[in-house]
């Protein structure tokens, strides 16, 4: 499995659950308003959803030329979609400015991207930015599949149809150099960019995916869902993450709303936690987020009035496998009520590497307890790799300490588990929120969060 491959596991897995099929909707759907599929030589109109990777759209630039300018460059021009696939996949900065599509190989230091060229021995890969001087402004796409002789990308302001989602360009590996085919004879691929010291994974939790759960009044949540065709403005804008986010209004230090993060993790290890801050809806100066890990707890203050559209590292912390950690924002800013916005959008965990010193002892002390699934609704099951001979014993309280319920089991071949049925020790079942767990088995003690949903 090649890099990108490992590191969207989890984007394409929530793509599955949910958002791969809103998306081919969509798709189909402006097809269908436009008669079928169109004949090579006519543009879908502008802001027509042609495809997307990731979970990132494209759209048609249609016969406008420059479009608007928004979040990521003017929409929907080739470098639009690479400067915002980079920095909504891969946490990258904003390349909005940085110059014309023709201008990105000869610019990649300060693009901080490395360069490989065409013709040499760096093959490209999933993710790489394929670039072209040709032509006044030259052409750029993202790599999104490499085969043994061709590499198919995904590109806005080619063809403006369906078929800017997966082109195919032929690729000569003789000689254990790599040559890729030109997009046309006026365009020609110098080389690829690329991220340096990409992580081997990075997992999503975007805001409407099934690993974020929102809490609180209802009538204080907010949607926004970008339309390709609109215009930008106060309430529309492209810098929102894979389309789509939520907010609510500052509520002085008392907690209302808020929603939860709780990323199902695949390993181990020190992860970077990053959180997105949409372009519009979010001006607060004080967004509190509460990162829950490994061994303990620590809080980020973001000021989401001065970012737009950009990732922001709310720090590297230890986290274990499974979905024992996560990430909290809530609507308590200390701002006075009802005067800023808060957004909830994407937050990513970029792996970057294993865990040492007393992170880990906090790891091995937890004997590997995995908890699934989680976020729960109804119930979900406890299980502990290795509890030894001794009997285990799940405490399980709400957020204000009090003892909810008490489990035992006794260890078998399989090891030792425990079903919670998401009740109370009188049977009642438990409202929606956040619960925190607490195993002992013998000498030893994991604690872990529990998150209930309706």
């Amino acid at each position: 499995m090649n890099l990108l491959q490992n590191s969207m596991r989890s984007v394409l897995s929530a793509e599955r659950s949910g958002k791969s099929w809103r998306l081919c909707f969509m798709l189909v759907c402006a097809v269908l308003a436009m008669g079928g599929w169109l004949s090579a030589g006519e543009f879908s109109p502008w802001g027509t959803l042609v495809g997307e990777f990731s979970a990132v759209p494209a759209y048609s630039n249609g016969s406008v030329g420059n479009g608007v300018y928004d979040t990521y460059g003017y929409r929907y021009q080739c470098v639009e979609y690479v400067n915002r696939f980079y920095v909504q996949m891969f946490a990258h900065k904003n390349m909005r400015g940085m110059g014309n599509a023709c201008d990105y190989y000869d610019n990649y230091q300060e693009l901080e991207l490395d360069r490989y060229a065409n013709g040499g021995t760096e093959p490209p890969r999933p993710g790489d930015v394929l670039c072209s001087n040709g032509d006044t402004y030259g052409h750029v796409a993202i790599v999104r599949a490499v085969s043994s002789d061709s590499v198919r990308v995904i590109e806005q302001n080619w063809y403006e149809d369906y078929r800017d989602s997966s082109v195919a360009l032929g690729m000569d590996t003789s000689g254990g150099n790599y040559t890729v085919a030109n997009f046309s004879s006026s365009y020609p691929v110098q080389g690829w960019l690329r991220k340096p010291n990409l992580a081997d994974y990075i997992h999503h939790v975007e805001d409407d995916w099934p690993e974020c759960t929102r809490y609180g009044t209802q009538g204080y949540w907010h949607e926004y869902t970008f339309v390709g065709t609109s215009q930008p403005g106060p309430d529309s804008s492209i810098g929102v993450c894979r389309g789509h986010m939520w907010w609510t209004i500052s509520n002085g230090n008392t907690r209302d709303n808020y929603a939860i993060w709780c990323p199902s993790l695949l390993h181990d290890g020190n992860y970077e936690v990053c959180a997105f801050v949409p372009a519009r809806f979010a001006t607060t100066h004080s967004a509190r987020y509460e990162i829950h890990y490994c061994g303990g707890t620590a809080e980020a203050t973001v000021d989401q009035s001065s970012l737009y559209g950009v990732f922001d590292s709310l720090g590297t912390f230890p986290f274990q496998q499974g979905s024992s950690g996560y990430v909290l924002l809530g609507d308590d800013t200390g701002e006075s009520p009802d005067t800023f916005h808060v957004g909830f959008d994407d937050v990513v965990f970029i792996y970057r590497g294993p865990m040492t010193g007393v992170a880990e002892s906090h790891a091995r002390a937890a004997f590997g307890v995995r908890v699934s699934p989680n976020p729960f609704s109804h119930s979900t099951l406890v299980s502990i790799a290795d509890s030894g001979s001794s009997q285990a014993a799940l405490s399980i309280y709400d957020q204000g300490g009090r003892l909810v319920r008490r489990l035992t089991a006794n260890p078998s071949g399989a090891g030792t588990r425990m079903d919670w049925d998401g009740r109370d020790a009188q049977g009642r079942e438990v409202h929606q929120g956040v619960y925190f767990g607490r195993i002992t088995t013998g000498t030893r003690t994991a604690q872990m969060v529990f998150v209930k949903t309706d």
